[in-house]
């Protein structure tokens, strides 16, 4: 009865890579940039909890 169920196989579509939102300087003094998904770096929340920064102070201007 298992045998008989199709089986899926292939891979699953890349999407399009983000374009970077934020850029930050980190520990090592190396420009490092953030699309804003996932995790905030450390290095921008501890700016932002310890310096008062915001998300917007880091925002890459266009």
């Amino acid at each position: 009865m298992l045998h008989s169920l199709p089986v899926k196989s292939g891979t699953k579509a890349k999407r399009a890579q983000r374009p970077a939102k934020y850029s930050y300087v980190d520990e090592n003094g190396e420009t490092k940039t953030w699309t804003g998904q996932g995790r905030t770096p450390a290095v921008i929340k501890k700016a932002m909890d310890e310096q008062g920064k915001s998300l917007d102070d880091f925002l890459i201007k266009q």
